[in-house]
């Protein structure tokens, strides 16, 4: 990641908005000084999208609770090495969890605005 990037996201507010319509999800994700993205998409089931830089992204959902989402995530800035976030709702926080392949791991800890 440039160091453009990480300045663009240091200090930057997020909104994150799930939308469950049948067995079709929506996830509408806001950042601050970024345009909202629109994701719909079914658990389970791949599907392939653009990234905030119009990067290819390859993305795969699961719920593994009311309170527990996993996204499998393979984008073309990578070299479509696979990463794992991990998002778990605890009241009014969201624990999020970024694994690369290698173990190596990004917590972050969000509480609802």
């Amino acid at each position: 990641m440039s160091d453009n990037m990480i300045d663009q996201h240091r200090g930057s507010t997020s909104v994150l908005e799930y939308d469950k319509d049948g067995d079709n999800w929506t996830l509408k994700m806001s950042y601050s000084g970024l345009p909202t993205k629109i994701f719909k998409f079914q658990p389970g089931k791949e599907f392939e999208t653009t990234g905030y830089y119009d990067d290819v992204m390859k993305l795969m959902v699961t719920f593994e609770s009311d309170s527990k989402c996993v996204v499998v995530e393979k984008c073309e800035m990578m070299d479509y090495k696979p990463f794992t976030t991990t998002r778990e709702i605890k009241g009014d926080l969201m624990l999020t969890t970024v694994e690369l392949e290698s173990g190596v791991k990004m917590t972050s800890e969000f509480k609802r605005g």
